[in-house]
């Protein structure tokens, strides 16, 4: 029997090697990837980016769209009945309002990170009620000093329930730092032609993507990587 090469291990190692996973999550890595293994969660590529980064106010933000704005905390509004949100009234630099809204919060929660007077970075979908725009449960609340732990451009990934978007991106950014450097299999005349990358820089850029585009098929990485699986799949059957 032909032996795997040892540089591959790390590849077929079990997921639950990965910090966070354990033999309970394990499950959901074989549900999302179609298998348990490491290599199996770094071919679930991201099927969307999310473009965070920071507008210069709160008109510049498109309805329907995600946001990431800077916002001063002008006050708390709880609700006023049971079925009422509560509403965290927000001003940009221009002065121009926006309300956070929150449907059965955690009312301490929300008065330790967004104290009345402190700036915060806020990210997540603007919409309109009533001509005042308002961001319902924002991805991101961060203080200022905190922005490096909000990608600029976030990768979003085909989930299962109980499985959040964040937690998938800590396992993957984990997985990625397992992966080896291989030995380059395609022509060198194919990757210049193509302006394709190497492997495991193609696998970075599917996963840390520095563009809005970067899900899109068309990219180089993306290209890449699809080439990679179609021949290892003919490989497979030969």
């Amino acid at each position: 029997m032909k032996m795997r090469p040892e540089v591959l291990f790390p590849l077929f190692a079990p997921a639950t090697r990965i910090k966070g996973v354990g033999a309970r999550l394990a499950p959901m890595v074989e549900r999302i990837a179609g298998g348990g293994r490491v290599i199996d969660l770094l071919w679930h590529l991201p099927h969307a980016v999310i473009d965070r980064r920071l507008l210069p106010a709160i008109a510049a933000a498109a309805p329907g769209k995600a946001a990431t704005l800077r916002l001063s905390v002008v006050a708390h509004a709880p609700p006023a009945g049971p079925r009422s949100p509560y509403r965290v009234h927000m001003r940009d630099e221009s002065g121009q309002a926006l309300d956070l809204v929150f449907f059965n919060p955690h009312r301490d929660y929300l008065t330790r990170v967004l104290p009345v007077g402190a700036t915060r970075l806020v990210s997540g979908t603007v919409d309109y009620f009533a001509g005042q725009p308002q961001i319902a449960h924002p991805d991101y609340i961060l203080a200022p000093e905190q922005a490096s732990a909000m990608p600029a451009f976030e990768p979003v990934y085909p989930l299962t329930q109980g499985l959040s978007n964040k937690r998938l991106r800590q396992w993957i950014a984990t997985a990625l730092g397992m992966a080896p450097e291989l030995a380059e299999w395609i022509d060198a005349g194919v990757l210049a032609r193509e302006g394709w990358p190497a492997w495991r820089a193609a696998l970075a850029q599917a996963h840390c993507p520095l563009g809005a585009q970067a899900a899109d098929p068309g990219q180089p990485a993306r290209r890449r990587l699809a080439y990679d699986e179609l021949f290892a799949n003919q490989l497979a059957l030969a």
